[in-house]
Parts: C-alpha cells; sequence; structure tokens
C-alpha cells in the first residue's frame, strides 16, 4: 500500500533506515541505482523511500526547482532498468513552505533488475537480450537447465514414467526421441509426435543415452 503524505513526512524526519533514502537537488549519481536496490531488497508488500531535494538530515532544502521537471528527468533516467516495468510512484511532500518529491518504490515482481541490461553477443554485434533470452540467462545459475539449453534444436531420448493409479510399484514407462524446443529456470519444452509438451525442471533427471549418442531425459509425471 502506497505511503500517506503523513507516513511520507514521518519518514522524512526519521533516522536513515535500509527503506529510506535522501539524496539533494544536484545529487543524480545514484538515483538508479537506489530504485534498483529497493526493487530487488524488498517484498512486493513493502515500501522503500527515495526523496529528492532532502539533505541527510531530513530538511528540505530551500530551492525554486520545478518539482514537474524534475520527476520527467527522474522517469527519463528509469528508463535504464532492466527488465522494464519496475514500479514506483511520485508524490510531492510539503513540510512547510517547502516541498520535495518522493519516489515510493514497492518490491518488484519480475526481480532480479539491473541498473542497465545484461547485453549479449551476436555475431558481431553486442544486444540487449529479448525477455526469452533474458529467461535463459537466469535459467544458466541452474546446472540442469544450463545442460538441457546446450541441446536446443538438438534430438534426445524422452523416457516418461507413470505410476499406475492405485497400484503400487508398476510403472507404465513410455520412450521416444524428441527435439528440445526451449529450457528456463522452470520447465522445459520438447516436441515430439508432432507436438509441443513442456515439463518441470523438478520432475525430471538428465543422464546421456550412449546407443543413440544423445541426452537422456527422464520424467516422472503424474499418477493416473
Amino acid at each position: 500500500m502506497l505511503q500517506t503524505e503523513i507516513d511520507l513526512l514521518r519518514l522524512l524526519h526519521s533516522t536513515e533506515t535500509t527503506f529510506v533514502e535522501r539524496k539533494s537537488f544536484s545529487d543524480t549519481q545514484d538515483w538508479v541505482k537506489t530504485v534498483v536496490a529497493f526493487a530487488n531488497s524488498l517484498r512486493p508488500d513493502q515500501e522503500g523511500v527515495l526523496f529528492l531535494g532532502v539533505t541527510d538530515k531530513g530538511e528540505i532544502q530551500d530551492h525554486n526547482t520545478d518539482l514537474d521537471s524534475l520527476q520527467k528527468k527522474f522517469s527519463e533516467k528509469m528508463k535504464i532498468i532492466y527488465p522494464e516495468g519496475v514500479y514506483y510512484d511520485a508524490t510531492e511532500v510539503s513540510d512547510g513552505p517547502r516541498k520535495c518529491l518522493a519516489i515510493v518504490v514497492p518490491g518488484g515482481a519480475q526481480k532480479p533488475y539491473f541498473a542497465g541490461p545484461p547485453y549479449l553477443r551476436v555475431a558481431s554485434t553486442s544486444v540487449k537480450p529479448s525477455p526469452d533470452q533474458y529467461e535463459r540467462l537466469l535459467a544458466t545459475r541452474s546446472d540442469k537447465a544450463y545442460k538441457l539449453q546446450e541441446w536446443i534444436g538438438q534430438a534426445v531420448t524422452l523416457k516418461t514414467s507413470k505410476r499406475l493409479n492405485g497400484v503400487a510399484f508398476q510403472i507404465d514407462t513410455y520412450e521416444s526421441e524428441a527435439e528440445v524446443i526451449d529450457c528456463n529456470q522452470f520447465y522445459l519444452t520438447v516436441k515430439y509426435n508432432n507436438q509441443k509438451q513442456s515439463f518441470s525442471l523438478g520432475k525430471l533427471s538428465i543422464s546421456y543415452n550412449h546407443q543413440r549418442d544423445h541426452l537422456l531425459v527422464e520424467v516422472q509425471t503424474a499418477d493416473y
């Protein structure tokens, strides 16, 4: 829930904490870094506040800065954040005759965020990744996903097993050759029998089919 003006005034004068940052009007260097840090560190139900035009002591500067122009400048700087769509709300806060700008940032829903895109090398050019490419980058932190990504576009042996419903030890197994279409940190997508199907990484294991000289992917599917 967004902070009320009373809440913001209280935070303006409180000791700087994990949830509050203060910057003077001229201190624009760390705007992006602060918003990214809030979005990455807080839960979606928590909010961090970046005050612009405020001293470290919580006093609003005496100024003639146009806050609408300041907000537009802030929005322009936020465009560098990757992935796009980090949420924040800009609110004017008055303390007597002086005003400052409060940027309220809840925890992000698509974390991690970066102060600029992670670039990929495509041919002789460095490019910003597409959303799918970004998901694949995140998946490289998983050894299982990393290995499966090496086989995208190639054939693997797909072995699915289901325990017959109500039968404790009888397993129905199906084995076929499949093409790996994609893999991210959550699931593997393959194509076999002219159809695509996805499987949770938590439901599969990887070994090697030496007879066919390619990967063996074993999937434990739901009982039936």
